[in-house]
């Protein structure tokens, strides 16, 4: 019960600083997005040993201060299956994991293509602070972001598919000649 109270008292944080720097960026003509994510996530190392492919969604959020620069967050939630595992008192099925996760990071972006080095909190079954590098096609409204979470003692792949329902960016400058 203290997880959840302590995920949902970050997400009113972090909605909170959302909305403010929306405004914020609304006065200085950069533009803001908003969108939902599906991730399709693959553990490797130790982690691929006792989880199977994991599935989850986020929020994104983005604002763009510059044609190339952006800063976002995203809160995200993941699921892994646990598998049978072989132990010295037999075999044991691990119990199924889920990690609720608070990220925020930089985006530099060239046309449509992106990178982006993203930092949070891993919460849930996992309790760590993490690290994702990641690149991207951004088209339109639609992402597509591919990377890897780098935590302290689980590190796994991701492909991950978005879509920017709010974006106060009036035209898009990489995507006019496409």
């Amino acid at each position: 019960m203290r997880r959840i109270k302590l995920f949902f008292t970050l997400f009113l944080i972090f909605a909170a600083f959302m909305v403010s720097g929306q405004s914020i960026l609304k006065e200085n003509h950069k533009s803001f997005r908003m969108g939902l994510a599906l991730q399709g996530s693959i553990p490797t190392g130790n982690f691929a040993e006792f989880y199977s492919m994991g599935i989850g969604g986020a929020l994104l959020f983005e604002g763009q201060l510059t044609n190339f620069f952006s800063v976002t967050a995203e809160l995200g939630y993941s699921s892994y299956t646990g598998k049978e595992v072989e132990m010295p008192e037999g075999l044991v099925t691990m119990e199924n994991m889920i990690v609720p996760s608070v990220l925020v990071g930089a985006k530099f972006q060239s046309g449509i293509f992106y990178g982006d080095i993203r930092a949070g909190y891993f919460m849930g079954d996992m309790e760590e602070i993490g690290l994702v590098p990641s690149i991207g096609v951004q088209y339109k409204n639609w992402d597509f972001n591919l990377g890897m979470k780098a935590l302290n003692q689980y590190y796994y792949g991701f492909l991950r598919i978005g879509y920017y329902f709010l974006n106060t960016r009036k035209t898009d400058p990489f995507c006019e000649s496409l």
